[in-house]
């Protein structure tokens, strides 16, 4: 025989179903013993109090059954003051029961709001270990892998007799290369840990012209075709930071593009947001990657190993516009190839000047 099930309502709230029916015999009870009306009513707050301390109910659920119970024991209070059964002295103690109650409440909300901000401290602290982990993993390995390669290339020079000049020549190349490798890894590092220990130092700069230097500068060394397009006006910078996160930015855009290839370097304003995009006509990132291409030693696949970096380009200007409280984004190219890197920076205190400048450069001659 199949017992019968209760309603899902009652078997989700019995305890206040139970509460509930508790506290209708206890009102019941006051007027049949008035001897012993007092302890009905201390019964009632306690199991109130036991209740709650059972399902913890949130804010609207303690002012629902503080406020029921205050007018329900002060009305049967009254009436039993009225009928001459109790005191007037009698009436003080339904506030004072009811602020007892609150004290209650407001000591267990307390002692949540410690334990959940210690929880995520821990959480917190726990995520910063493991990204501390990671990092010195992906670097080490980083670090060795040029290592291996210079060592390899040095030992393949001295297992011979006399080396030829074009075998000297071709070591020197790849441990020069290598070396170089480890420095920009070194540098990117120590700039991701000052990034870490301070973020920005802004300071009120002529945003146009420090972005207007970035584009010419890297037009001059980058045979692309570049057009360099910048309207701004003052704004609170990092001048270092930002340039740094730029030439990271710039750097992958020449790396990952061809001579006769498309660079454009955009900066404009829109409603006192400094808007900076880098348009490249390169091989692109797969839209599978784009959601991860600023973590931390990600390279996005199908990338050439040849053109291998350190991975950490993208991160170190992802981390520059969150410390200036703006936002970064991948996407294809404008044109349908290559890659698009847009960053919005809250940081403009000025209006851009009215006629902003558009250099089209051509691409530079080879040597």
């Amino acid at each position: 025989m199949t017992r019968p099930r209760l309603p899902a309502a009652l078997r989700r709230y019995w305890p206040e179903a139970a509460l509930l029916v508790f506290v209708l015999v206890c009102l019941a009870t006051m007027p049949l013993v008035p001897s012993w009306e007092a302890v009905p009513f201390h019964l009632v707050y306690v199991s109130v109090t036991i209740v709650y301390g059972i399902r913890l109910w949130p804010l609207r659920g303690v002012i629902v059954a503080a406020s029921s119970v205050t007018l329900v024991l002060g009305l049967a209070t009254v009436a039993a003051v009225a009928a001459g059964r109790e005191g007037a002295a009698e009436l003080i103690e339904v506030p004072l029961m009811s602020l007892m109650f609150m004290a209650t409440f407001w000591h267990v909300r307390t002692r949540q709001r410690a334990a959940a901000a210690i929880a995520e401290l821990a959480d917190d602290r726990a995520a910063m270990i493991e990204r501390e982990r990671a990092l010195f993993a992906n670097a080490s390995h980083e670090l060795l892998t040029p290592l291996t390669i210079a060592r390899g290339h040095l030992e393949v020079l001295g297992r011979g007799n006399v080396p030829i000049a074009a075998t000297v020549s071709e070591t020197r190349d790849v441990v020069i290369e290598e070396l170089h490798r480890m420095e920009h890894l070194v540098l990117d590092l120590l700039a991701i840990g000052r990034l870490e220990a301070a973020p920005v130092e802004t300071a009120k700069v002529d945003v146009g012209t420090v972005l207007d230097a970035v584009g010419r500068r890297w037009s001059r060394v980058a045979d692309r075709r570049w057009t360099v397009s910048v309207s701004a006006g003052s704004g609170w910078i990092d001048e270092v930071a930002l340039v740094h996160a730029l030439d990271c930015i710039l750097s992958n855009a020449v790396k990952y593009s061809a001579r006769g290839d498309a660079i454009a370097f955009e900066a404009s304003v829109d409603e006192r947001c400094l808007v900076i995009a880098v348009d490249d006509e390169g091989c692109g990132i797969p839209e599978a990657d784009l959601p991860r291409v600023f973590e931390r030693f990600y390279r996005a696949s199908g990338r050439t190993r040849r053109l291998r970096g350190s991975g950490l380009g993208l991160a170190i200007a992802s981390q520059v516009v969150q410390a200036h409280g703006g936002a970064i984004d991948a996407s294809r190219g404008r044109s349908g190839r290559g890659t698009r890197i847009t960053l919005r920076l809250p940081v403009m205190r000025v209006a851009p000047s009215a006629a902003g400048a558009l250099l089209r450069l051509p691409m530079p001659s080879p040597g």
